[in-house]
């Protein structure tokens, strides 16, 4: 795919960059912005200037602040990762502990 396609703040990179992407990563991406939304209560780039805002998805790194547990950073980290060869897959996303053993013992917060 190489349409630039989507609402700004949760366009993953590669989009940005119009090289081509795997809409399926592109779709790990946003759905990463919305558990850190989900989590933190905002989104983790923001700016009321398309360009800036680009910029800052493409080159500024993402702060996971306190607040949330280990896992749940993991699970972000894995989800936000710039270079879509590291990105977690859905199927790796399915796989991991939280969201494979439901245990409420194992929590985001």
């Amino acid at each position: 795919m190489f349409e630039k396609c989507g609402t700004p703040a949760y366009i993953a990179p590669e989009v940005i960059r119009r090289d081509g992407y795997d809409g399926r990563l592109a779709d790990i991406w946003s759905s990463g912005i919305v558990l850190y939304l989900l989590l933190y209560g905002t989104v983790p780039f923001k700016s009321i200037e398309s360009e800036e805002l680009q910029e800052m998805i493409l080159k500024q790194e993402i702060i996971y602040e306190e607040g949330i547990s280990n896992e749940g950073k993991d699970i972000l980290s894995h989800m936000l990762e710039k270079d879509t060869g590291k990105r977690w897959t859905a199927k790796q996303l399915l796989e991991s502990h939280w969201i494979k053993t439901g245990d409420e013992s194992s929590s985001l917060i």
